[in-house]
């Protein structure tokens, strides 16, 4: 887990995004991907669903973005959640699969940030997956901006893909293949 972060803050307007790749290995209903949770407050979890379908979740448990199944297993694929200040968007290989209209607060000054845990009701654990390149960050993400993500990134997961990160700093501002 990671600890509080007020970056992670976003209220009813806040523009935000959650960028993923995810490889499921095999049929996993409630599998959670992402969470950021306390046991009072605005919470949300990233959950996998039968057949590899994958839903937001606000306080609750309110599906508020649901990317349906394709039984698609064993293959890399991009996922996308963002929020443009009106309307979440789920994107799944660069393609708008969800939309939804809402104004929910997720601002949550004692919540932490989980990768492969919903610590709810006794908590749970991502199986049967894989996850690569998490980011989130404010700053809704448009289509073609998510489409450009996708297309730039998925030769990292190609069969027999070789990558190198270049630079001279930390910060990563290329990447070849």
């Amino acid at each position: 887990s990671q600890p509080y972060d007020s970056a992670l803050d976003w209220n009813t307007t806040t523009l935000w995004y959650v960028s993923f790749w995810v490889n499921h290995t095999q049929n996993d209903a409630y599998n959670p991907l992402l969470s950021r949770y306390h046991s009072s407050g605005n919470t949300w979890v990233i959950e996998g669903g039968n057949d590899n379908s994958l839903a937001w979740k606000a306080t609750g448990g309110s599906v508020r973005a649901n990317i349906a199944a394709d039984n698609q297993f064993n293959a890399w694929r991009h996922f996308v959640f963002t929020h443009d200040g009106t309307e979440m968007q789920g994107y799944r290989d660069g393609i708008l699969m969800s939309t939804y209209k809402c104004n929910d607060n997720y601002t949550n000054s004692s919540a932490k940030l989980y990768i492969g845990h919903y610590p709810h009701s006794g908590g749970s654990s991502m199986t049967n997956s894989k996850m690569a390149l998490v980011r989130i960050g404010k700053g809704g993400l448009t289509h073609d901006q998510v489409k450009r993500i996708y297309n730039d990134e998925k030769k990292m997961f190609a069969k027999n893909a070789k990558c190198t990160l270049y630079g001279s700093s930390d910060a990563t501002s290329a990447i070849a293949y």
